[in-house]
């Protein structure tokens, strides 16, 4: 569905004369906000691949100081890999966290070094005039080379810009589910009517067990998507073994 016919749609509920436009755009951006804020779902995924600085373990998520990784619309981790480019066949591994620092920074000593096996996150920043920065941290602490990195995470996205299109996962397939979070900004804004705004809300989320609501449909397409449900026995012996073997000849087959 294309984004004109969303804010049509949305400005219909509450009354044509209610909002100005930039106030409808600004309730569908917030719909939006609010839909992502209840997961971490698939059009949310991207990833950024950087190289590790000999010596360095801290790197900003938000901003590109020092190394850093510049994601401003980072919203959480999803999975890490390394890899060691200079090995003959070099391959990859994933970099388990992020842990707490309470259990990381007690087994590893200011001078190690090597791949990292562990990375943590911590926020710094808050308040008035300070500047709020997300931090990947790898341990050990000093890489002793270039890892080639690859963060695998979900990010806040945007909708176009051009309202005559439809270039997001969102208005393509769940335009619904933005219609009713945008409709319940729409009437906090416009008449305040607290009810009749939770009624849109419940048809995206409910407490009701039996709702058939937009967010479950997501969840159980999202997670079709991911495999998540998906039970997957690795052989150790038999037909499939071999064929388990073509896909990482240098790990080992396990159950």
């Amino acid at each position: 569905m294309e984004l004109y016919k969303v804010r049509d749609i949305v400005r219909e509920q509450v009354g044509r004369d209610r909002l100005s436009d930039p106030m409808i755009d600004w309730c569908i951006e917030r719909g939006l906000r609010e839909m992502e804020k209840a997961g971490n779902f698939y059009w949310m995924e991207a990833v950024k691949a950087f190289s590790l600085v000999v010596d360095q373990q801290d790197y900003s998520i938000y901003t590109s100081t020092s190394g850093g990784l510049n994601i401003p619309n980072y919203k959480d981790s999803r999975i890490l890999f390394a890899s060691d480019q200079t090995l003959t066949h070099p391959d990859w591994d994933e970099v388990v966290g992020p842990e707490s620092i309470e259990e990381v920074k007690l087994e590893f000593a200011d001078d190690d070094t090597g791949q990292p096996v562990v990375w943590t996150q911590k926020e710094t920043g808050g308040g008035v005039a300070v500047t709020v920065d997300s931090t990947l941290s790898v341990w050990p602490p000093n890489p002793d080379k270039t890892y080639s990195i690859e963060l695998h995470y979900f990010q806040w996205t945007s909708l176009p810009t051009d309202i005559t299109t439809d270039t997001h996962e969102v208005l393509k397939r769940w335009p619904e589910a933005l219609i009713y979070l945008a409709t319940e900004q729409a009437i906090l804004q416009s008449t305040k009517d607290v009810q009749a705004a939770a009624w849109w809300r419940s048809l995206f989320q409910s407490d009701n067990p039996r709702a058939q609501t937009e967010l479950k449909r997501i969840n159980r397409y999202s997670a079709d998507r991911q495999h998540a449900t998906r039970i997957e026995l690795r052989p150790r012996h038999g037909g499939l073994l071999s064929r388990r073997a073509r896909w990482r000849r240098n790990r080992e087959i396990w159950l």
